[in-house]
C-alpha cells in the first residue's frame, strides 16, 4: 500500500475517533512518473476509471463534477484499446502499441504507455485524457461524510 493511501486511511480514522462528521478536501495532488509530474486527477481517472480519492468515498462537492466522474467511470468501464481509435494516442510510438495490444484493457494500455515513456507520456497525457473522451471535473472540492 502507498504512503498517500496510508495517510488517508490513517486521516479518516483519526476524524472518525475524534467525532468529526465531514471531511472537506481539496485535490491538488501530483504522481512523479520518472521524472515527470503528472496531475494525479487525470492519470488516476485513466487508469481506474475516477479521481484518486473517490477510492476512499469522497464525492465531488459540486453535482456536475459528481455527474462527470460517473461520465468519466462508464466511458472506461470494461473498455478495451480496440473500442477506441488508435489516432486518440497521438504519437506513432503509442498508436503502434495500440495496434499490438487491441484485447487490452485500455486503463492497463494508458499505464503500460506511460512507463514505456514517460517522458512522451508527459508531454501527450492530457491529449490523450480528452482523446478517450473523458471531460475534466470543473473544481477539485470533495467531501466525506462520516
Amino acid at each position: 500500500m502507498s504512503h498517500g493511501k496510508i495517510i488517508v486511511k490513517l486521516m479518516i480514522a483519526l476524524c472518525k475517533k475524534y467525532h468529526i462528521k465531514k471531511i472537506l478536501l481539496a485535490d491538488n495532488s501530483r504522481i512523479a512518473i520518472g521524472k515527470y509530474d503528472l496531475d494525479l486527477k487525470l492519470f488516476y481517472t485513466m487508469i481506474r476509471g475516477y479521481p484518486w480519492y473517490v477510492q476512499f468515498g469522497f464525492k465531488n462537492v459540486d453535482q456536475e463534477d459528481y455527474l462527470i466522474v460517473k461520465h468519466n467511470y462508464g466511458l472506461l468501464k470494461g473498455k478495451k484499446v480496440s473500442d477506441f481509435n488508435e489516432n486518440i494516442f497521438i504519437d506513432n510510438k503509442f498508436i503502434k502499441l495500440a495496434k499490438t495490444n487491441q484485447d487490452m484493457s485500455i486503463k492497463q494500455f494508458i499505464k503500460e504507455i506511460c512507463n514505456y515513456d514517460d517522458k512522451l507520456f508527459h508531454g501527450l497525457y492530457e491529449d490523450i485524457y480528452r482523446n478517450l473522451g473523458l471531460i475534466k471535473p470543473k473544481h477539485k472540492q470533495y467531501y466525506l461524510n462520516l
